[in-house]
Parts: structure tokens; C-alpha cells; sequence
């Protein structure tokens, strides 16, 4: 078809949005950087030309695979819908154009404030930016192998959106590598007898950010080469691809934190084994989310068969481990607040790893989830001829949930660990405050994985299994807005007990209070999905009623977020002011008590649909 080979090459080309905003960005930077120091008008202007022509490459890869599709493809339907894998292949290209372009400006910004150090600020950039670069040549690479060898294949050609969709990965880190990348050459600037230090902690993050941008790229490789032909190929391909995805989040994650860490090491080079144990620690959790969607891709590549239907579950286990997409920032961004910390107070830097620690194997459990659901998929539903394959996908939803209490558990982590950096001798209290608003995060994804396991293990078969697993899927999803509203929250009381520890009586109370009321929101999704799943027959027709209750019920997902954005609130206003904490526990019960009516005028429509109709 003309019309999807057209779309393909269009999508192909418009990688160079990318650098297009990444170069306007370098150079208006450029331009305001020589407008304070004009004697610093040449070396701007190299750092200038280096940098745009790194992100510019990324759009020439973008209008190369863009001439070929229009040039070498034949205008056919498979091969067509082959141009749209290959154009989001090269895509991938973006994230390193706005990357490149990002530190380039940073780098143009601090040469003119420190000329004298242009020539380390421009090896930072080189190093970075070819890192950032490497990941939409993956794209690129992938999209060529798209055209060469899938191009002139009818049987095959569908395969090429789960290869395009797997490199589109190293959107995440090209990105990552790019912030680093802009962190390291302001640090040079700021200390330069410390380049090789700052240089080292560079190299550290972005070869961790990098790695899951290959990760995407060798399951591209391998979906390319191994999965062949076979009525339900598609299916497989897609799973393996949107697996493996779940690298983007590590990929931001540990990009953001290197970029801390660098600015840690200018600020205090004395700390920078610590500030790179630190790192390592934070990145290396990080890193594990990319690599069980990985794993996960690799075992639908290498034990499904693309012959039988057995092969349709691999999306349900695909978008199952996607989980990992919330920890794998939400760590990443803890990490880059506990190297601030210590390098402001590098004496609490003991205080700081053991919180570092606790908070990242919390939200660290919500990826895992997402994996052992999709392995349990490929294991148990994989093997059964007998199952109703499109019932995968369901729990695949419903373990999805994670993804709030994934990133919400991270955001608490960070403000606690920034919050013992201030005040070392509060670490008790803050611990305690971190440990119990993350258990009540870590709830809502705990109920998507049982909802998950539960689709797993009793919707084997039945007419309508498929809409009764992705009715009770969408319901728990609720939970989601409570999973990232506690840990919102959470992350405020922190922050106050460390303002005034000698509230945190009232501010932990004000967190249970508010926590509690955002939790039920993801309550209800959870008893709606058992509901759906324990009293719908799913050989009876009324089993259709279950999307209705799911998305009845999902209302409370924004419920549950702005319950916990009061609770954050009421907590800072308590720590300033402690005498009043009567009148603010009043406002905050009276306006969750009305956001929380929202949530359960859902959750009732949802009851009745399912008894009723």
C-alpha cells in the first residue's frame, strides 16, 4: 500500500525534530553565551559546529532511510507496513538529536564563562555526544536491515514494527547520555583541575544508560533474523519489541543521575569515590528494570513458536514487564539526589546508601512484578493450547498499575535522602516516614500484580475470558494515580521532618491520614477487578459488562493523585507552622473526603454493572 510505505518514510525523516530543537536550543545558548563574552567568540563557535554536527548526523540517518523506502521498497501490504517499522527504527535518532543539541548549548554557555577551559569542555562533549550519538545509529542500522532484508518478504515484512518498536529504546538513553553529557561540561567549567574525575563518573553512567539502548538493539537484531514466518510472527515480534521498551525509563534514570553526579564531583572532588559508589549503587538497581524486559524479549523470541497461536501471549507479556518503565526512573532520579547530598555532607554518605537502598528495593518489587507476570505468561499460558490468549494482554494491564508506585516510591526516596543530607540526625525519622509512605505506594502495585496472577491462573478458557481479563486489567489500573500521589506525598514529609523535626508526630500523621483515604481509590479498582474475575461467568454473555466496570471504577485514578498532592502540601504547611496542625488535618480530611466521592461514585457504577446487569 502506497499510503503506509508514504507514512513509513515520513515517520522516517521526522527524526530530525530531534535536532532540530536540540541545535536552536545549542545555539541560542551560543548566542547568549557570546553576547556576555565576545572575546570568547571562537571557541564558542567550535564547540558550536562540533556539537550541531553530531546532532544533525541523526537527522541525516533519518532522510537516508527515508530516500530508500521511497527508492528500493515496492509498493506492496506487507512490505508497506514494513516502511512503518523501519521509519520508527530510525526514529530512535530523536532522542540523541535533543541530547547532543542540549549539551552543546550547556558546553557553548560555561566555555564563555571559563575560556581558558574549552579544550577539556569540548573532549566531555566529544566523549558524551558520541555515546548519545551510538544510539541512533543503532536506529539507524536497524532501519537499513529492515529495508535489505525484510523489504521484498510478504511473510515477513509485518515483523518489522516489533524490530523498530525493540531499538526505539535508546530514545531513553540517547536522551539520558545527552543531560549527562551537559551536567559533565558545566562541572569542567565550574572545576577544572578535576576533568578526569568528572570525565570517569561520565563514562560510568552513560556506558550504564547505554547499554539499554543495545539491549533494544540486539533484540532488534534478533527479531530480524530469527523470527520468520508464521501465521501469528506479528504477534511475537511486537511482544519481543514492546519487552524490551522497558529500558527507556533506566535509560532517562541513570542519564539524570550521572548528570548529578558530575555537578557532585565539581562541587566536591574530595567525594567523588563516594559520590561514584553512589552512582554505581542507584544505577546499577536501575539498570536491572531494563534488563528483565530483556530477558523477557528473549524468551518470546527463543521459546514461542510463530506457527501456533501459543505465540499471541507474547504482547500480554511484553506490556507486563513495560512495569519497570516507573522504577527505572524513579530510582534513577533518587540516585541523582543522594550524590547531591553527599557531596554537600559527605560524612552522612553511610545514612544516605542505607536510605538509597531501602527506597529502590521498593520500588525496585514493582519491576519485578511486571517480570514475574510475564514470565508466568510465557511459562504457563505459552505452554496451554488449550488458553484464551488474548486473556495475556489483560494481566499484562492489570500489572501495569506498578508503574505509579514504581516512580511515586522514587520521588520519596530522592526528597528523603536530600532531606538526611540537611539534617543527618533526623535519619530515624525520616527513615521510618520513607519505609511507611512507600509501603502504602507499594500496595496499589502489589494489588495489580495478584489481579495480574489471579487472570493468569483462572481465565484459561471461556468464550468471553479475553474481555473478562481486560476488564478486571483496566479496573485495578486505578491504582495507579495513588501509587505516584503517596509517594508525592511521602517525599513532602520528608522534607518537612527534616524542616522541623520535632513535628514529625503531626506530619506523620497527616501522611497516614491522607495516604490512607488515596489508597482506597486503588482499593476499589482492586475489588472491582476480583469481582470481575471471581463472580462474571466467562462462558455467559453478561461477562461483557466488565470493560464497563473497569473503566467505571478507573475514575479514581485522579482522585488518587490529588489526594496525594494535598497530603504533600498539608505536610510542608504543618512543619512551618505545627500549632495549626488541628485546622489543616481538618481541610485535608474535608477536601479528600469530596475528591474521594469522585473515586467512589466509580467504584459504585462499577458494583452495580456487575451485580445487576
Amino acid at each position: 500500500m502506497l499510503t503506509l510505505l508514504a507514512i513509513g518514510a515520513g515517520i522516517a525523516v521526522l527524526s530530525g525534530i530531534g535536532a532540530g530543537v536540540g541545535i536552536g536550543l545549542a545555539t541560542a545558548k551560543a548566542s547568549a553565551a557570546v553576547a556576555r563574552q565576545p572575546e570568547a567568540d571562537g571557541k564558542v563557535s567550535k564547540l558550536l559546529l562540533l556539537g550541531s554536527a553530531l546532532s544533525e548526523a541523526t537527522a541525516i540517518y533519518g532522510f537516508v532511510v527515508g530516500l530508500l523506502l521511497i527508492i528500493l521498497v515496492k509498493p506492496g501490504a506487507s512490505p508497506a507496513i514494513m516502511a512503518i517499522g523501519a521509519g520508527v527504527a530510525v526514529f530512535t535518532g530523536a532522542g540523541a538529536g535533543i541530547g547532543i543539541g542540549t549539551a552543546t548549548g550547556k558546553a557553548c554557555e560555561f566555555a564563555a564563562k571559563n575560556p581558558e577551559a574549552d579544550s577539556k569542555i569540548s573532549k566531555v562533549l566529544l566523549l558524551g555526544s558520541a555515546l548519545s550519538e551510538a544510539t541512533a545509529i543503532y536506529g539507524f542500522v536497524i532501519g537499513l536491515l529492515i529495508i535489505l532484508l525484510l523489504g521484498d518478504s510478504g511473510d515477513t515484512a509485518v515483523v518489522a514494527l516489533g524490530a523498530g518498536a525493540a531499538v526505539f529504546t535508546g530514545m531513553g538513553g540517547g536522551i539520558g547520555i545527552g543531560m549527562a553529557t551537559a551536567g559533565a561540561c558545566e562541572s569542567v567549567a565550574k572545576s577544572p583541575e578535576a576533568d578526569g574525575k568528572i570525565s570517569k563518573v561520565l563514562l560510568l553512567g552513560s556506558a550504564l544508560a547505554e547499554a539499554t539502548a543495545i539491549y533494544g538493539f540486539v533484540i532488534g537484531l534478533l527479531i530480524i533474523l530469527l523470527v520468520g514466518s508464521g501465521e501469528y510472527s506479528y504477534t511475537l515480534a511486537l511482544g519481543g519489541g514492546i519487552a524490551v521498551l522497558s529500558g527507556m525509563g533506566a535509560g532517562l534514570g541513570i542519564g539524570y543521575a550521572t548528570k548529578n553526579a558530575c555537578l557532585a564531583v565539581a562541587y566536591a572532588p574530595e567525594a567523588d569515590s563516594k559520590i561514584s559508589k553512589l552512582l554505581l549503587l542507584g544505577s546499577a538497581l536501575s539498570e536491572a528494570t531494563a534488563i528483565y524486559g530483556f530477558v523477557v524479549a528473549l524468551l518470546i523470541i527463543l521459546l514461542l513458536d510463530v506457527k501456533t497461536a501459543v505465540a499471541t501471549v507474547a504482547v500480554g507479556a511484553g506490556v507486563s514487564v513495560l512495569t519497570g518503565i516507573g522504577a527505572g526512573f524513579g530510582i534513577g532520579f533518587a540516585t541523582s539526589k543522594a550524590c547531591d547530598s553527599v557531596a554537600k555532607a559527605p560524612e552522612t554518605d553511610g545514612k544516605i546508601s542505607k536510605l538509597l537502598l531501602l527506597g529502590s528495593a521498593l520500588s525496585e518489587a514493582t519491576a519485578i512484578y511486571g517480570f514475574v507476570v510475564g514470565l508466568l505468561i510465557i511459562l504457563l499460558m505459552g505452554g496451554n493450547s488449550k488458553a484464551v490468549y488474548e486473556t495475556a494482554f489483560g494481566a499484562g494491564i492489570a500489572v501495569l498499575t506498578g508503574i505509579g508506585a514504581g516512580f511515586g516510591i522514587g520521588l520519596a526516596t530522592a526528597r528523603s535522602c536530600e532531606a538526611v543530607g540537611r539534617v543527618p540526625e533526623a535519619d530515624g525519622k525520616i527513615s521510618k516516614l520513607l519505609l511507611l509512605g512507600s509501603a502504602l505506594a507499594e500496595a496499589t502495585a502489589i494489588y495489580g500484580f495478584v489481579v495480574g496472577l489471579l487472570v493468569i491462573l483462572l481465565l484459561a478458557s471461556g468464550e468471553h475470558s479475553a474481555i473478562l481479563s481486560f476488564g478486571s486489567g483496566l479496573a485495578v489500573f486505578a491504582g495507579l494515580g495513588a501509587g505516584v500521589g503517596i509517594g508525592y506525598a511521602t517525599s513532602n514529609a520528608c522534607a518537612a521532618v527534616a524542616h522541623n523535626p520535632k513535628s514529625d508526630s503531626k506530619i506523620s500523621k497527616l501522611l497516614l491520614l491522607g495516604s490512607a483515604l488515596s489508597e482506597a481509590t486503588a482499593i476499589y479498582g482492586f475489588v472491582v477487578g476480583l469481582l470481575v474475575l471471581l463472580l462474571l461467568d466467562p462462558n455467559k454473555a453478561n461477562a461483557t459488562v466488565a470493560i464497563g466496570a473497569g473503566i467505571a471504577v478507573v475514575t479514581g485514578l485522579g482522585a488518587g493523585f490529588g489526594i496525594g498532592a494535598g497530603s504533600a502540601k498539608s505536610c510542608t504547611s504543618v512543619a512551618r507552622q505545627p500549632q495549626a496542625d488541628g485546622k489543616i488535618s481538618k481541610l485535608l480530611l474535608l477536601g479528600c473526603a469530596l475528591a474521594e466521592a469522585t473515586a467512589i461514585y466509580g467504584f459504585v457504577i462499577g458494583l452495580l454493572e456487575i451485580l445487576l446487569m
